[in-house]
C-alpha cells in the first residue's frame, strides 16, 4: 500500500519538523510513500490546501497531517495496518493526535475511492478552518467506512490544547468566534441537506 503524505504549511519551522518526524518515522520503505507540501501565502485554510495536494497526490491512499503534528515510531504502518480491515482495504481511517477523540479523524489516512461519496473532496472547500473533518469523519462512518488507529500517533503540537503555549495570529484566526460560527452553521446546514 503506498500513500501520498499531504501537509499544507503556513509556519514553515513546525512544517519542517514535522516532515522529518514522518519521513524518519514513518516505518515503510520511502519508496512507499510521497510527501507533498505548498505553502498556504494567501490563508486559503486546510480544505482548499488538502484539496489542492489531493490533485497532484500520485497514490491511492492519502494521508493528511498538519504541519504542528509529531509523528511518533511507525505512525504511517500502523495507519495502513488499520486501513487493511477495511474490506477491500479502503476507508478512512483517523490518527491518534493524543486529544482523546477516537471518534473525529482530524488527522487521517484515506481511500480516493471515498472521493467519489464526496463529491470530489475529503474536506468539504466550503469550510474555512474547523468542521471539514467532523463532517468527513461523519459521512465515512454513514458508510460504515471509518476507523481508528489507536497505534498511529501523531502527537498534536497546538497552542489551544497545552495553554502553557502561546497562539499567534494564524491560531487566533482560524479559532476565532467568526470561523468557528461559519463552520458550525455551514455544518448543520449541510447535515439538514443531506450533505447538498
Amino acid at each position: 500500500m503506498r500513500v501520498s503524505i499531504v501537509i499544507p504549511v503556513i509556519r514553515p519551522e513546525k512544517a519542517m519538523r514535522c516532515i522529518k518526524m514522518a519521513t524518519e518515522n514513518a516505518g515503510i520503505q520511502q519508496e512507499d510513500f510521497e510527501v507533498l507540501t505548498a505553502h498556504d501565502w494567501q490563508r486559503l485554510g486546510a480544505p482548499k490546501m488538502v484539496k489542492a495536494l489531493t490533485a497532484i497526490a500520485e497514490f491511492e491512499n492519502v494521508c493528511f497531517i498538519g504541519e504542528d503534528t509529531l509523528p511518533q515510531k511507525n505512525w504511517l504502518k500502523e495507519a495502513i495496518n488499520t486501513m487493511r480491515l477495511f474490506e477491500m482495504e479502503w476507508g478512512l481511517v483517523g490518527l491518534n493526535d493524543q486529544t482523546g477523540r477516537n471518534d473525529l479523524a482530524t488527522h487521517w489516512l484515506a481511500s480516493k475511492r471515498l472521493l467519489g461519496y464526496l463529491g470530489e473532496e475529503f474536506f468539504h472547500t466550503g469550510y474555512w478552518h474547523c468542521c471539514c473533518d467532523v463532517e468527513l469523519t461523519e459521512r465515512a462512518n454513514l458508510m460504515g467506512r471509518f476507523k481508528y488507529s489507536e497505534k498511529s500517533v501523531v502527537l498534536h503540537d497546538h497552542p489551544l490544547l497545552a495553554s502553557e503555549k502561546a497562539a499567534d495570529k494564524d491560531y487566533e484566526r482560524v479559532y476565532s468566534d467568526e470561523y468557528l460560527s461559519h463552520d458550525r452553521n455551514l455544518l448543520k446546514l449541510r447535515r439538514e441537506r443531506n450533505w447538498q
